[in-house]
């Protein structure tokens, strides 16, 4: 348990920070983070040259369906780290900012298309991924006023995947579109018509109808 909570801090720590303006200081050359299992530590490196293996840390927390609260915490901090650094290239000045600001981090789009993808499919297919009953997708009472169930956890990790997926497809455009309809869900053992179709979806419906078109997609998936 305490080291569960620890977990949660840590993510809930992330969380803030990329959620206050804060969020250039993991692609910064301070020396703040790095990652040794699940703790944040100081190092002597800069936190750039540390972002692969840190983000892989918080994808390895993404993937424990043991633990499906700090789960759904490891989907939202990839999916803001994405919505903020995701980008294509773009023209750049001296400090290697866009033009418009945006932050370019090299080698974002193969880190995107090789692991966060994988991982993002992977999730809702591991045994202990728990989906049962869609009707508790739509939680509206206060999380105070109800018994937290990995039940509702694991749907709600289900729709932060649903949210990732759609803030891929924002972020790298008509690229991601192509990548995912033709090369990654074909790899899947998708047809060609379920790729097209779920991809055009991701760009297509809102959050909401998105969240559940892919609900459903993922217990025809598991039933077949």
């Amino acid at each position: 348990m305490a080291r569960l909570d620890t977990k949660k801090a840590y993510l809930n720590f992330l969380n803030t920070i990329i959620s206050s303006d804060l969020g250039s200081v993991f692609v910064s050359q301070s020396k703040l983070f790095a990652v040794a299992s699940d703790i944040i530590l100081t190092t002597k490196k800069a936190n750039v040259t540390n972002l692969e293996p840190f983000l892989e840390t918080i994808l390895q927390m993404a993937e424990d369906t043991s633990d499906p609260l700090n789960e759904k915490l490891a989907l939202i901090f990839i999916n803001k780290f994405i919505s903020l650094f995701g980008h294509a290239s773009q023209p750049v000045n001296g400090t290697g900012t866009a033009t418009n600001g945006v932050i370019i981090v090299p080698g974002i789009d193969q880190f995107i298309y090789r692991r966060v993808l994988v991982v993002a499919f992977r999730i809702p297919f591991l045994p202990d991924f728990n989906l049962k009953d869609g009707q508790s997708v739509a939680v509206s009472v206060s999380p105070a006023l109800i018994r937290r169930t990995s039940h509702i956890d694991d749907i709600q990790a289900l729709n932060e995947i649903s949210n990732l997926l759609q803030t891929i497809v924002k972020v790298r455009g008509d690229e991601a579109h192509s990548y995912i309809s033709t090369v990654f869900l074909p790899s899947q053992n998708l047809p060609p018509e379920t790729s097209l179709d779920l991809a055009n979806n991701m760009v297509a419906l809102d959050k909401r109808n998105f969240q559940k078109y892919f609900n459903d997609f993922v217990k025809a998936s598991r039933a077949s």
